[in-house]
């Protein structure tokens, strides 16, 4: 996997897997109007899980830390997921 910063994640639809070492990681696409009322109020723009039933917000020390592109997306390619590398 080539994991990458999260900065750097592309926010055109895509999708890609997202990660974070505490957390693990998710075939997720950017949704440049989604909202999380309960989660982050106020916040519009968030990762959201391919398929539904979860949304990820980025900042204030929360969210994906790192990202990695998928080759020739398939729902059954995340049956099992690369979990993103734990900083030495």
């Amino acid at each position: 996997m080539n994991w990458q910063p999260i900065e750097t994640a592309p926010k055109d639809g895509r999708v890609i897997i997202v990660g974070d070492v505490d957390v693990g990681a998710f075939p997720m696409r950017w949704g440049h109007i989604q909202k999380n009322a309960t989660f982050a109020p106020g916040v519009v723009g968030m990762w959201l899980l391919e398929g539904g039933g979860m949304t990820w917000r980025e900042g204030d020390g929360v969210g994906p830390t790192f990202w990695t592109p998928v080759e020739g997306y398939e729902p059954s390619m995340f049956d099992s997921i690369p979990q993103p590398p734990v900083p030495a």
